[in-house]
């Protein structure tokens, strides 16, 4: 009776077995950690790098369910997918701990509301661990992730990185806090964000860096900059290509615009926006009859254009021509420009021939030197305004094309 009952036993051990063996080999070929078998729920696992096939990541129901003890950054490659699934965190252990999405690879982490995705670093200390760079031009996606005190190195970095040619990153309703650099960091075009809505980024150098205004199309007022120690979006390259159109919106906190750019395509910009320019920043149309300047601000939302608050300079101080108005038609409406023309010889807004603008309700003050500049000789020139007012700038308000300085445009 005795053997009888323990063989019993030993056939229910058997038969559990194979019914968790059976449950777990359902889903094939995804394999976490780029192969072997799944985590046992309540086993803090590893990562083992490069993830070279397509990897899911489980909530093991721990505080922390994954750990990375890579130093540099661990890579996923070869095509394969990485997805985390809600509520799994995920500590790099090591302060230069990141993740690489490399070409062909692809990342997919979709938390939910009430299951974030973590990634954390060890302890409370900003900039813990390094950054989520994206180097893929795979539909890489984050929803619903918290990334905590990453971004260890400060200057050219951010904690989660748009790094290379043709990569895209799609983000909502996550949480950047913490970062030693910038939270999200652009650096090369035509690097894409098609979707970039709901998220926070706070605690950080800077919120937001981008390679380019045209990387700047999906960002709006959905998302929240708080706390950052510079706080407005940067933007290296304001250049725009020939057969472009362009729409720029508010995002709740300023752009900074880095350098000079000249625009081949059709820029608009809408109410509210603000451009803090740097010193050798500018926007130049020239010599092309595709391209155009639209302002579209309103008397309670203007659209600015000014220097960093608590600045010394002047925008426009070395190649650029402040707003450089060439060929086309051009129109500004409820405008503020300030603080421009930092090089002599031109305005705030400088026009030259076969140009058309119809400006509105916008003041021009503060030039280091003229507010409003026509290049002499260029009396091909169309200028409609009204409600245009000008205080004090340098060298006077308007320089005409006929070589007299005007209190107003003639």
């Amino acid at each position: 009776m005795t053997k009888f009952h323990f063989y019993l036993r030993n056939v229910a051990m058997i038969i559990a077995c194979l019914a968790v063996s059976t449950m777990f080999s359902g889903c094939e070929p995804e394999e976490p950690n780029g192969g072997g078998d799944d985590p046992i729920v309540g086993e803090l696992t590893e990562l083992v790098f490069p993830i070279t096939q397509n990897t899911t990541l489980k909530d093991l129901g721990l505080d922390i369910d994954y750990v990375c003890n890579v130093s540099g950054a661990g890579e996923i490659k070869n095509n394969a997918t990485l997805t985390i699934e809600p509520g799994v965190t995920i500590q790099f252990t090591k302060s230069g701990g990141a993740i690489e999405v490399k070409q062909g690879g692809c990342i997919k982490a979709i938390g939910t509301d009430t299951k974030h995705i973590k990634f954390i670093g060890v302890g409370t200390q900003k900039g813990s661990w390094d950054y989520i760079r994206i180097s893929s031009n795979a539909a890489n996606e984050f929803v619903y992730c918290d990334f905590i005190n990453g971004g260890k190195r400060t200057g050219g970095a951010g904690v989660v990185e748009l790094w290379d040619d043709g990569s895209e990153l799609n983000m909502s309703h996550c949480k950047i806090s913490g970062g030693l650099a910038y939270g999200l960091y652009s650096t090369y075009l035509p690097g894409v964000i098609p979707t970039f809505k709901n998220n926070v980024i706070e605690g950080c150098v800077a919120p937001v860096y981008l390679n380019h205004i045209r990387q700047a199309v999906d960002f709006d007022m959905t998302s929240t900059y708080a706390n950052n120690t510079n706080n407005y979006v940067t933007i290296k390259d304001f250049a725009l290509p020939a057969q472009t159109n362009l729409t720029v919106g508010r995002t709740g906190v300023p752009y900074f615009i880095e350098t000079y750019g000249e625009m081949l395509g059709n820029l608009t910009i809408t109410e509210g926006v603000t451009f803090y320019m740097d010193a050798d920043a500018g926007i130049s149309i020239v010599n092309n009859a595709a391209a155009s300047l639209t302002v579209n601000g309103t008397a309670a939302n203007p659209v600015t254009f000014t220097r960093l608050p608590g600045s010394s300079y002047y925008w426009a101080s070395s190649g650029a021509m402040g707003i450089q108005l060439g060929k086309g038609n051009h129109t500004i409406n409820h405008c503020i420009i300030e603080y421009g023309a930092g090089r002599s010889g031109v305005g705030a807004i400088s026009m030259s021939g076969e140009t058309s603008l119809t400006i509105s309700n916008t003041v021009i003050r503060n030039s280091n030197h003229y507010g409003f500049y026509v290049s002499r000789g260029h009396t091909n020139v169309s200028v409609n305004h009204t409600n245009v007012t000008f205080a004090s700038n340098a060298d006077g308000n308007v320089y005409w094309h006929d070589g007299v300085v005007y209190t107003q445009i003639p």
